[in-house]
């Protein structure tokens, strides 16, 4: 009986969410959670019995950068041999999880994937992990971020620690991270391991080199376990890559050199799911952008490339894409919504010089401090402008036809210029 009291309430949650999932549709909320926190709320364990349900299990990925686009690289690559559910939207909480679960899920809770891969909050994955043991887990990277949130870093490795801990089946690591590759320690399954070739390990530095100007980095990439995936070359639309010992020209559309790291680590996961390379390289060379993250707009017969900068780490790796496209100038949206992280002080641990040889604006709520900050760097401010949508219009109106454009933006600064050049005119993706 108490079996099937709870079987009714489970279809009477996936009812009443569905049903919110549909109304916030209708309002042009399609990012939202809501619809899963009211599951939540009505059946506690609807998020643990629907995943178990799943023969190929749920692989986690979690990490300060790249969650999102290496996740859709991930279920790209999945999707390869079987129907893949995913957190499309980039929710990464439990909450964001169901709603992604409703969307997919018929009327009956019937689900159409025979595997699934999420993205996870940092702070929310050890929780998940309580709910559900992931049959794989991938971490991406440990970087200070947020720390009104997370607090030290060290706090968060040792949270993603416990992600690692979970895992059944294997665990993909990022061999250039000390903090994370160290999470190897933790795992009751077998490690594989993902990196870059020795020309360009001074490119994707850790956090501890970040801050460290003098730390030899040739020594350090020496100590590192030796990586079954590897990022040797990256040039225009492709990436070169050698998984164990074999090498492997794949076609990557997605912008920026992050993203050529997020594609190895998703190539991790593929060699351990058992998808041949060639499969894995499909699946690579048909993904697009995900949202704001190295994604190309056009605006008026401009076309402008909006970068996700949410920390010192991946803003760097945002100012070194900048230089590849020569923009006509640069827009930094700035954000202290909690999502964002209310404390705003990490922009003085980014090196804003190289921005000097473009015309650079501001925008946001943090527009006069992001000016603030730029002028300390040496760099002139063309127009600091809070209101996002007047900095917009004012910067097309700057540049002819056939210019590129940059704009960086935090998490909410980016959601809502997405918003803003989705309602101009002439606006599409490139």
């Amino acid at each position: 009986m108490a079996l099937r009291y709870g079987f009714s309430v489970r279809l009477l949650a996936l009812f009443i969410g569905k049903l919110v999932l549909l109304l916030g549709r209708m309002l042009g909320k399609r990012g939202s959670s809501f619809p899963g926190l009211v599951v939540e709320k009505i059946y506690p364990g609807f998020l643990p019995e629907t995943l178990a349900g799943l023969p190929g299990g749920v692989i986690l990925v979690s990490g300060t950068n790249g969650k999102t686009t290496t996740v859709k690289m991930v279920a790209e690559i999945l999707a390869t041999q079987q129907p893949v559910l995913t957190n499309k939207t980039g929710a990464n909480f439990t909450r964001g999880i169901i709603s992604s679960i409703l969307a997919e899920s018929s009327w009956r809770g019937g689900l159409a994937a025979t595997s699934a891969v999420f993205e996870v909050d940092e702070a929310w994955a050890a929780r998940m992990v309580q709910q559900v043991r992931p049959h794989g887990v991938l971490i991406t990277n440990v970087m200070r971020d947020q720390m009104d949130r997370f607090g030290e870093i060290d706090h968060t490795a040792n949270l993603l620690g416990d992600v690692v801990a979970a895992a059944t089946h294997f665990v993909v690591l990022n061999a250039d991270d000390p903090r994370v590759r160290a999470m190897a320690v933790r795992s009751q399954v077998s490690v594989t391991y993902f990196g870059v070739g020795a020309d360009l390990r001074r490119v994707f530095i850790s956090d501890d080199e970040l801050y460290a100007a003098d730390i030899d980095v040739a020594a350090k990439h020496a100590e590192r376990p030796a990586p079954d995936v590897v990022l040797e070359q990256i040039e225009p639309g492709a990436i070169t890559v050698a998984v164990k010992g074999k090498h492997a020209r794949v076609p990557l559309q997605v912008y920026g050199s992050h993203n050529a790291q997020n594609a190895t680590a998703a190539i991790g996961v593929g060699l351990r799911t058992g998808v041949p390379l060639a499969d894995a390289a499909a699946g690579l060379g048909r993904m697009e952008a995900a949202f704001g993250r190295g994604e190309f707009i056009e605006l008026n017969g401009q076309r402008l490339l909006l970068q996700l900068v949410k920390n010192p780490g991946g803003f760097r790796y945002s100012l070194m894409d900048i230089a590849t496209v020569t923009p006509a100038e640069a827009l930094i949206a700035i954000n202290d919504d909690y999502a964002d992280g209310r404390d705003v002080s990490w922009l003085w641990d980014v090196d804003f010089r190289s921005l000097g040889q473009w015309p650079v604006s501001t925008t946001g709520t943090r527009a006069e401090d992001m000016a603030l900050r730029l002028e300390y760097d040496g760099v002139a401010v063309r127009s600091c402008v809070p209101d996002m949508r007047t900095a917009v219009a004012e910067l097309s109106k700057r540049h002819p036809e056939g210019a590129t454009l940059v704009v960086c933006a935090t998490y909410t600064a980016m959601f809502e210029m997405r918003r803003i050049l989705a309602s101009m005119t002439e606006v599409s993706p490139v």
